[in-house]
């Protein structure tokens, strides 16, 4: 019967701090109140360059396929098809 893997719960920590912490960190950066060593809070240096400068702000996944407004009109499309007798099982 073969092993089953059981992950260490402390290897590879990715993204190990809050949203908040990271905004509040890039607020007091910004007017210049404190440098980034300083206001560093468990969060990696890079991380705050990256956020300075815009970089890497795409969304993680697979990007959409259809728009909001492609989608909402799809599904008014199926909901209008059902009235008529073409539904979906």
């Amino acid at each position: 019967m073969p092993r089953v893997y059981k992950r260490k719960l402390e290897a590879g920590k990715y993204m190990h701090y809050s949203p908040e912490t990271l905004e509040a960190c890039l607020n007091t950066i910004s007017p210049r109140e404190c440098t980034i060593k300083d206001a560093e809070a468990e969060t990696p240096k890079q991380t705050f360059c990256y956020k300075r400068k815009q970089l890497h702000v795409r969304k993680l996944g697979r990007p959409l396929i259809f728009s909001n407004e492609e989608e909402k009109a799809v599904a008014s499309g199926i909901v209008h098809l059902s009235e008529f007798g073409f539904g979906v099982e």
